[in-house]
């Protein structure tokens, strides 16, 4: 399976124009070194609402590798918010665009 593209939407459960931010990380986990699961980043501001980030991780991988579900995360840390424990401060969509493949020829994608 080839992996083409993530798309990541976050969007704030809490008003408009709080002095929020945001840092999410999507990560190719198989990678023990922190930069090297880095395949995409984004630090922004909550306060104007929904924020969009999308990920090419440009990744194949066996459908038979054992930790494939483990494979691609989104690692998520908040800045600003101020809430009651267990309160739900954001809303995570993920859509997570991929190819079926029989072969790892580069030419197949």
């Amino acid at each position: 399976i080839h992996f083409i593209l993530v798309q990541v939407t976050i969007n704030p459960l809490a008003r408009h124009g709080l002095n929020t931010s945001v840092l999410a990380c999507l990560r190719d986990t198989r990678h023990l070194n922190f930069d090297d699961s880095l395949t995409g980043a984004i630090e922004t501001s909550l306060c104007n609402g929904p924020v969009y980030f999308d990920g090419h991780p440009d990744l194949t991988i066996s459908l038979t590798y054992k930790n494939i579900l483990e494979t691609l995360k989104i690692n998520i840390k908040l800045h600003g918010y101020n809430m009651l424990p267990g309160s739900e401060i954001i809303a995570i969509l993920h859509h997570v665009h991929y190819k079926g493949t029989n072969s790892i020829c580069p030419k197949s994608l």
